[in-house]
């Protein structure tokens, strides 16, 4: 038998892990939630799927995308308080592919990666993220903010996520 996820006062807005944003939007936010702290936690959890958004304008702006996944993992737990923030996970692995573009124009995004990191645990403070991760991640990503490439862990990434990886972890920042 599965056991039930534990959700408590959770506000994340649908984001998973603790990534911070520095924009408009993510200012109000912030402001909105000063005096609140989200905590979620959850075991053996295993989640596939594949999904595509089309057409003019999606959350994100004008975009088309699609993609394909599948993760699991023995279990997460995080805490969030305004801009700061820290997580720890139990093993996990996962794979996944992204396409986007963006209509009648021709930019476009794509990812493709393989997740295998046997615990993790990290922290944020506002944009500024740091990561203690013993994995064997390996993804390679281009887009039109961004461009990354990990191999076996080790790995680095320039843009609107900026950061050095390793195979014991990675510290940087997302804008």
């Amino acid at each position: 038998m599965k056991p039930p996820k534990i959700r408590r006062h959770s506000n994340t807005y649908g984001r998973r892990g603790s990534r911070s944003y520095c924009d408009a939007l993510s200012i109000c936010n912030m402001v909105e939630r000063f005096d609140k702290i989200d905590v979620e936690a959850y075991c053996r959890e295993a989640d596939a799927g594949v999904y595509s958004q089309g057409g003019w304008y999606s959350g994100e702006g004008r975009v088309a995308k699609a993609g394909v996944f599948a993760r699991a993992t023995a279990g997460r737990a995080e805490v969030n308080f305004t801009v700061f923030g820290a997580y720890a996970e139990g093993p996990c692995a996962g794979v996944g592919a992204k396409f986007a573009h963006v209509p009648l124009t021709p930019i476009i995004g794509a990812a493709a990666g393989a997740e295998a990191s046997f615990c993790k645990a990290g922290v944020t403070a506002g944009p500024v993220v740091a990561e203690v991760n013993l994995n064997l991640n390996t993804s390679i990503s281009v887009g039109t903010t961004h461009a990354s490439l990990n191999i076996l862990g080790f790995g680095a990434s320039i843009g609107s996520t900026t950061y050095i990886a390793t195979p014991l972890g990675k510290i940087g920042f997302a804008l």
